[in-house]
C-alpha cells in the first residue's frame, strides 16, 4: 500500500509541490515550467496516496481544486494569502 501524504501545490508559470508524509517529512519536491495537471498527478499518485492538497491562497486556484477534485483529496487553504516571509 501506498504512503498517505499531504500535497504542497503551487500552480503558476512554474508550478512546484512538495509532497509530505503524515509525520511532515520531504518525500518529493519537484517544479517546471507549463508543467500539466495530468503529469503532477501521475507524478504524486505514482509515489502516495494523497489526503490533503494546500495551497498559499485564501481563493483557491482552480489548478489546485480540478487536482482536488481527480484525486479525492481535501483542500487546505488559509484565510487570507501567506506573505512571502511566511512561507519560509
Amino acid at each position: 500500500m501506498k504512503p498517505l501524504a499531504i500535497i504542497g501545490l503551487d500552480p503558476g508559470t512554474t508550478t512546484g509541490y512538495a509532497v509530505l508524509d503524515l509525520q511532515g517529512g520531504v518525500m518529493k519536491t519537484y517544479s517546471a515550467k507549463e508543467l500539466p495537471l495530468s503529469r503532477v498527478i501521475a507524478d504524486i499518485m505514482e509515489r502516495c496516496h494523497p489526503v490533503i492538497v494546500s495551497t498559499d491562497k485564501a481563493k483557491v486556484p482552480s489548478f489546485v481544486e480540478e487536482f482536488a477534485r481527480k484525486t479525492g483529496t481535501e483542500v487546505v487553504s488559509p484565510e487570507l494569502d501567506l506573505q512571502r516571509e511566511e512561507k519560509r
